[in-house]
């Protein structure tokens, strides 16, 4: 019997992904931070000192593929928080997963954050 990896459509399936390592302007910083897709919603989660910062963005598209079974793949998440537009880009490769977070302030300049060695679940 032949089988073909599980390509999981981008939309319906959720994931929980966790980082400790955070790139900006190339500067590692360690930061606990997690990443819950649950259906149309994107939440952020950061663990600063004993305080919790949390952000639900709405995702209005998702472009990709995502192979579950191998956690390779490519998905771009078009999000939206308050007045905020941001791109969240999970790449999975045999090297591990990594997430992209552009963020497009009104009237500012675009911040961009980079998440290495990031675990995930389903």
């Amino acid at each position: 019997m032949l089988s073909s990896p599980l390509i999981a459509q981008s939309n319906t399936f959720n994931f929980s992904l966790s980082s400790d390592t955070l790139s900006i302007d190339n500067q590692i910083i360690e930061q606990d931070v997690t990443f819950i897709k649950d259906g149309n919603s994107l939440k952020f989660i950061q663990q600063v000192g004993t305080s919790t910062i949390e952000k639900s963005f709405t995702i209005n598209s998702v472009e990709g593929d995502w192979d579950v079974e191998n956690t390779i793949g490519n998905l771009t998440f078009s999000i939206t928080y308050q007045t905020y537009n941001a791109t969240f880009s999970l790449l999975g490769t045999s090297e591990g997963v990594h997430v992209e977070l552009l963020v497009n302030q009104p009237n500012q300049t675009i911040d961009n954050f980079i998440f290495k060695d990031c675990s995930i679940n389903y």
